[in-house]
């Protein structure tokens, strides 16, 4: 680095620099599409206790899932463009400042949009594993969600939201 970037202090001075405020836009932009996955995932009311309920969930609110999805998908695509940009400012290239975070928002990003893009295949195509109608879950679907809750102990843990036919085959069980 020559002398000629010093200040007047002593102390390097800042040039002008568009990628710091692309990567700041999309950044802001970033938070901007996060806070409607946010808001729409909560409308949707798709987070239940057990993967069986949320699938019956995800069922009777598509639209909103998929939207929350698709916001989840431009909150990684942003958060991807923010950390190229901020890869490219004049502080990462010339070693002043460490390209750590720029990267770890590049991993995020790949992360959050493919994340957001699975919620939206999940919204668009029909679940063959739900039972329109009929209300009932496939064994298989069960069995999946009991792993997360530690096997059949879990399932019969007292989760606020059980079902009837679980309340009835825990108390039968044990």
């Amino acid at each position: 680095m020559s002398d000629s970037s010093l200040g007047a202090n002593g102390t390097h001075s800042r040039p002008r620099d568009g990628y710091a405020l692309a990567g700041g836009v999309f950044l802001l932009l970033s938070a901007a599409a996060t806070a409607a996955m946010v808001a729409v995932r909560i409308a949707s009311d798709t987070d239940q206790p057990t993967l069986a309920e949320s699938l019956r969930a995800v069922e009777d609110s598509r639209v909103l899932y998929g939207a929350a999805g698709f916001a989840r998908f431009l909150s990684g695509a942003t958060l991807l463009l923010a950390a190229s940009f901020l890869l490219r400012t004049w502080i990462i290239r010339e070693r002043f400042g460490t390209p750590l975070v720029p990267r770890l928002f590049l991993f995020s990003g790949v992360v959050t949009a493919i994340s957001g893009g699975c919620a939206v295949v999940i919204a668009v195509y029909p679940n063959p594993l739900v039972e329109s109608g009929a209300g009932g879950v496939p064994a298989f679907v069960e069995a999946v969600s009991d792993v997360g809750n530690g096997g059949s102990a879990g399932r019969c843990g007292g989760s606020r939201r059980r079902r009837r036919s679980s309340a009835r085959r825990c108390n039968s069980s044990g």
